[in-house]
């Protein structure tokens, strides 16, 4: 098989691979080094081709297992999180200040992050924490 059949074979499947990675979270922290290698076995018709590992840099085009190498990467910060209205209400009066009502922020990312909620005044008077 030439090369870059290989190499575009190698390409696919480690871009599948990568696709993966959105389908569920490690949960990995922030700033953890990653270490990655894909392994590709295939068959061209009937027969089965000898194996091939992902390396880093230009990539490998030197079949069989031990190979390839690994890829290391720095886990990125995941932002997500989600704020809900917490059903506490009170009163507030137009044009008063200091008026509050609460809130409940779940922090649902691979890192603590701190919040600051600002009030906005909508013209038509509602509030939406959306």
């Amino acid at each position: 098989m030439k090369t870059s059949k290989r190499n575009k074979l190698l390409s696919l499947a480690l871009a599948g691979s990568c696709g993966l990675f959105g389908a569920s979270n490690a949960l990995a922290d922030a700033g953890d080094t990653i270490s990655n290698r894909a392994t590709l076995s295939y068959d061209v018709g009937t027969v089965a081709q000898t194996v091939i590992e992902s390396a880093t840099g230009a990539g490998n085009s030197t079949p069989g297992i031990g190979a390839g190498g690994n890829t290391d990467f720095i886990e990125d910060r995941v932002i997500n999180f989600t704020i809900a209205d917490s059903g506490v209400t009170g009163d507030a009066t137009p044009g008063g200040i200091l008026q509050a009502t609460a809130f409940t922020i779940t922090n649902n990312s691979n890192i603590a992050l701190d919040f600051l909620l600002r009030g906005l005044n909508n013209v038509d008077g509602t509030a939406d924490p959306q």
